[in-house]
C-alpha cells in the first residue's frame, strides 16, 4: 500500500533539514556556493548542457554558462554578468583564478596544473 512507501515522512528527527526557499531567503540561510548550486541547477534543468558551478580562492563562487557562441559568467557575491567570447583572453585569465568547476555530470579539478 501508499502507507508502506511513505512511512518514512512519520519518523520524527531532532533537526528538521529542509527550508522553504522563502525562509532560505528570509533568515539569509544560503551562501555564494549554495546561489551557485541552485542557479546553476535552474540552467541545467532548462536544458544549458554546459552550466557549471565554478569555485575560486576564498570560497567565490560564479556560474558559467554558453549561449548563442558566447560564454557568460554570473558573478554570484557581485550579483552580476559577463559575457566573452570564445576567443577572449579575458576569460581565458578568469579560468586561472578556478579552483574547480561542477555540475551534475562533471567535475574538474584546476588547482593542480
Amino acid at each position: 500500500s501508499m502507507d508502506v512507501i511513505f512511512a518514512w515522512k512519520s519518523v520524527q528527527l531532532p533537526v528538521s533539514f529542509w527550508v522553504s526557499f522563502a525562509d532560505m531567503a528570509r533568515a539569509h540561510a544560503a551562501d555564494d556556493i549554495d546561489r551557485a548550486i541552485l542557479l546553476c541547477s535552474l540552467f541545467r534543468s532548462l536544458g544549458s548542457e554546459s552550466a557549471k558551478v565554478l569555485i575560486g580562492k576564498n570560497k567565490s563562487a560564479w556560474v558559467s554558462f554558453k549561449f548563442n557562441d558566447k560564454q557568460y559568467v554570473v558573478d554570484i557575491a557581485h550579483r552580476s554578468m559577463s559575457s566573452f567570447s570564445s576567443q577572449d583572453d579575458g576569460l581565458k585569465q578568469f579560468m586561472y583564478s578556478i579552483l574547480y568547476s561542477f555540475n551534475d555530470r562533471e567535475y574538474e579539478d584546476f588547482s593542480e596544473g
